[in-house]
């Protein structure tokens, strides 16, 4: 009898033991794929902050990077919140980080583009108002980071798009000041 209990004591302790273990393993797994994450989240930021330094048109790279920088410790403060955190859980906000990092250099790439185009109407003498050909920039430029920003299921494809057409608008901004401007001095000419 006394044999018995002692093998169910030791049953129990076995399996109290295991449970510890699995635990243990289960934290370990966890945190190998928080720091996997961060490391990716990391190197994102790297690349994205390459980009801004290559980007002629980025004027103000620290700003650029200082939101690069927001995105990415939101992102690993997310993977690190808490220690219940799931392996799927870390992927989402790793995820989520990623996008956010794509957010943060399209809309440097828009700024850029917009001060670009505001520049070439402040340098072209025949647009007359130029208020009006730089406000049009400005609300293409808006429009195209509120897609951008939109929420929080977009994807990094659909950023890039989201970018492309907010350049595009952008580019026919700045063409219809131009067309305004040579319509303007075609009519000028012709009252002449």
């Amino acid at each position: 009898m006394q044999h018995k209990q002692r093998k169910i004591i030791l049953i129990r302790q076995i399996l109290i033991l295991e449970a510890k273990v699995n635990t243990e393993r289960d934290k370990g797994i966890l945190a190998l794929d928080k720091i996997g994450a961060i490391v990716e989240v990391e190197a994102a930021k790297k690349a994205k902050d390459a980009a801004i330094d290559n980007n002629a048109n980025i004027t103000d790279k620290d700003v650029a990077k200082a939101a690069t920088k927001a995105a990415a410790d939101a992102a690993k403060a997310e993977i690190n919140k808490t220690e219940t955190n799931t392996a799927d859980k870390v992927t989402i906000e790793k995820e989520k980080g990623l996008l956010g990092l794509e957010k943060a250099g399209a809309i440097a790439e828009i700024d850029a583009a917009q001060a670009a185009k505001d520049a070439a109407i402040e340098s072209n003498a025949n647009i007359t108002d130029k208020a009006a050909a730089k406000a049009a920039t400005k609300a293409a430029a808006d429009a195209a980071k509120a897609e951008i920003n939109k929420d929080t299921t977009n994807t990094a494809a659909l950023v890039t798009t989201e970018k492309e057409k907010g350049l595009l608008g952008l580019e026919k901004a700045g063409a219809i000041a131009e067309i305004d401007a040579a319509q303007a001095a075609k009519d000028s000419a012709i009252e002449k």
